[in-house]
């Protein structure tokens, strides 16, 4: 999911991107909820299971193309990473300790001593230390990688790194047991790599360059009706296969950015930030309450879990955007 930065340059609002975001948070409820799964399998196959490959690559190239966009712009650049590692982790940190319960119970970090810190740090970094926590850990790791790959080797050599592990990381269904073995390795010893920094360096790869100036003014230009038919163009083909997913893919993921970057809906400004704001919730507060219905409730993956979810999530979301601006309650705004 995308970070709470705003998404505002200059005087200009990117609603587009704010309503992207709130869609991709659904789609990725329906990847943990399953609200789809009673669909013939057809449908499954060729409608749904395109539609839900997208939705994290666009959240890290939404956050990585903002964050480069300010790299590539000021001259203190250190200052800009400090700013964002900072915006991150105190996100991620206000959910940990919102979640502490759930930590406490399910996670042994608090009962095996020095070995429960060590565990603790492996998955705040690369792994996951609540419901869908990962993917701050991974963008902190990825980000911070890339922005030193970008200041310290050529910007003609070093997307060779990220782009090579991508294509290997779609590769691997088709690949031989031995040449899978490092993806064996970092699902045994941290977690599933496609759910860590090493499959999304590519992403955030991806917002680096198209944040460059040339690569704006050329999006910019992007304006016409016909770039909604390549979305579905692209969301179509992915299921060509794994050798063609490595163009199909990042091709999907990027007219859909670019799509909405050039789209401003009819909505007031203060609606379109209550949108991005919520997306973040509903992104970080879906994963353990699923958890909850399905271990307490009983409740199967389908419509009625995913309703029931996305109804807390939505009500409580407009209860902490409220109280975050309100005179005692405005640390909640870490919550976004």
């Amino acid at each position: 999911m995308a970070t709470g930065i705003n998404i505002v340059v200059g005087s200009k609002l990117f609603k587009g991107l704010d309503v992207l975001k709130f869609i991709m948070a659904l789609l990725v409820m329906e990847i943990h909820l399953g609200a789809t799964r009673a669909l013939p399998d057809a449908v499954e196959l060729w409608c749904i299971k395109p539609l839900l490959a997208v939705p994290v690559p666009v959240f890290f190239l939404i956050s990585s193309y903002f964050f480069f966009k300010k790299v590539h712009q000021e001259p203190e650049s250190w200052t800009v990473l400090r700013h964002f590692l900072k915006r991150i982790v105190l996100l991620y940190s206000f959910w940990v300790v919102a979640w502490l319960p759930y930590l406490i119970a399910k996670k042994p970090y608090f009962s095996n001593g020095i070995d429960g810190v060590y565990h603790f740090f492996i998955d705040y970094f690369f792994g996951a230390v609540f419901g869908n926590s990962w993917f701050f850990g991974a963008l902190i790791v990825g980000t911070t990688i890339i922005y030193l790959f970008s200041r310290y080797v050529s910007d003609k050599v070093w997307w060779i790194l990220p782009t090579a592990l991508f294509a290997y990381f779609r590769l691997v269904p088709i690949l031989s047991q031995e040449a899978t073995m490092p993806v064996m390795w970092y699902s045994d010893h941290i977690i599933n790599p496609y759910i860590s920094f090493p499959y999304n360096l590519f992403w955030i790869m991806l917002g680096y360059y198209i944040s460059k100036p040339r690569a704006i003014e050329l999006i910019q230009k992007v304006t016409t009706p016909y770039r909604w038919i390549f979305i579905i163009i692209g969301i179509a083909s992915i299921n060509l296969g794994h050798i063609c997913s490595i163009v199909t893919l990042p091709f999907a993921v990027i007219a859909i950015f670019v799509a909405f970057f050039n789209w401003s809906p009819d909505i007031s400004a203060e609606k379109s930030k209550w949108i991005r704001n919520s997306s973040i919730l509903i992104y970080v507060m879906h994963g353990n309450l699923e958890k909850v219905f399905r271990i307490y409730f009983h409740f199967d993956h389908g419509p009625l879990l995913y309703l029931s979810v996305l109804v807390i999530c939505i009500s409580l979301s407009a209860i902490i955007i409220y109280l975050s601006h309100q005179r005692y309650f405005k640390w909640l705004r870490n919550a976004y």
